[in-house]
């Protein structure tokens, strides 16, 4: 192999690798993916935290957020809606009263919308990567992803 097969190059937020005919283009995931926006973007919650362990969302369950730029927060609890009043700050967005439908619901959505109430409560911590919103609420946690 000789020095001259290989080549390396930064332009922008692109890194160009070549060797031997090859070429990979490697871009920012910031700039490939960025971080979606807390507040305007729908969020569906696809995993429930305990300890180290994620469980996923039971198939037909659907549970989300949607903050919007007045403050307040539409929730899918995965049977019942709701909503909240919102204070966003960095990291964090405190929940003031939640005001929630109180249907029965079989034990797969009840499961869930128990694990989302238990969050979405006080004063919450979040962190996005990407497309992915982590929620946390002394130990209990949950993952959403952004979705269109």
């Amino acid at each position: 192999m000789e020095a001259h097969d290989t080549s390396v190059a930064l332009a922008s937020d692109t890194l160009t690798l070549a060797h031997g005919g090859v070429t990979m283009n490697l871009t920012d995931r910031r700039v490939a993916n960025p971080d979606r926006p807390l507040v305007g973007t729908r969020w569906v919650v696809d995993g429930v935290i305990a300890g180290e362990a994620t469980s996923s969302i039971p198939v037909g369950v659907t549970a989300s957020i949607l903050i919007g730029p007045d403050g307040r927060m539409a929730v899918e609890g995965g049977c019942n809606t709701g909503s909240a009043l919102v204070t966003v700050e960095h990291r964090t967005f405190d929940v003031g009263p939640m005001a929630m439908t109180r249907m029965a619901c079989p034990p797969a959505q009840e499961s869930v919308e128990q694990a989302v109430m238990t969050v979405l409560h006080g004063s919450v911590h979040y962190t996005i990567e990407a497309d992915v919103l982590t929620l946390t609420n002394g130990p209990a946690r949950l993952t959403l992803h952004a979705v269109a």
